[in-house]
């Protein structure tokens, strides 16, 4: 009985560990991390390009906008400029034309000075020529007191080359003045000649054309 209780004992099965299927791991793709590294770099490039953009703009607003409004200011005044120097040379055409004219006036001025001297020793040199004819040589010398400071200034205002004429107008009168009282015909000769001359220089610088 002992030999068939231990024959039928059942035969103790050892349990097996039992073996989980461990999921496969795939290794890495080289592409793929290829991929992720263009991404990166794709995505740097394009936040330096935004930095860089921002960074223009800054610029543009900062400097460029500026620059833009000082250049037009910087117009508007050579503008400005340019037209106060249109104007000052108008100012000075006008000018030299009145410095022209003004010349002008002054050369007619001391003309009609010179002929106005001319006219008034001639005028004395005749009247003294008179007194002399009716034998009045104290008369004579009357007209003729202002006839010598009349040929100084005439000798001041003509040109160089007729101070001559009037140096020897000027000695024709002292000489007649010395005459008259000794020989009044003398005296009227030499005025004769003296009144002659200022008829031709007066004929000359200023005879009407």
């Amino acid at each position: 009985m002992n030999e068939i209780n231990q024959d039928t004992q059942p035969t103790p099965v050892e349990e097996q560990p039992s073996q989980e299927t461990a999921p496969e791991v795939s290794p890495t793709k080289p592409e793929s991390r290829f991929k992720r590294v263009f991404l990166r770099v794709i995505r740097w490039m394009l936040i330096m390009l935004i930095v860089f953009g921002l960074g223009a703009i800054t610029v543009i607003f900062s400097l460029y906008l500026p620059s833009r409004e000082t250049v037009r200011e910087y117009e508007a005044k050579i503008e400005a400029s340019n037209q106060q120097i249109a104007d000052l040379n108008q100012q000075i055409q006008s000018l030299k034309s009145l410095e022209e004219q003004n010349k002008a006036l002054e050369e007619e001025l001391e003309k009609t000075e010179m002929h106005l001297i001319v006219l008034s020793a001639l005028s004395d040199v005749n009247a003294a020529r008179l007194a002399l004819a009716e034998e009045d040589v104290a008369s004579a010398r009357s007209y003729l007191t202002n006839t010598p400071d009349s040929l100084n200034k005439l000798a001041n205002l003509v040109q160089p080359d007729q101070r001559t004429l009037i140096n020897s107008m000027q000695d024709r009168l002292e000489l007649a003045l010395s005459e008259m009282d000794e020989d009044i015909f003398a005296g009227q000769s030499d005025l004769g000649v003296l009144a002659s001359n200022l008829t031709q220089f007066e004929n000359t610088l200023f005879a009407s054309p």
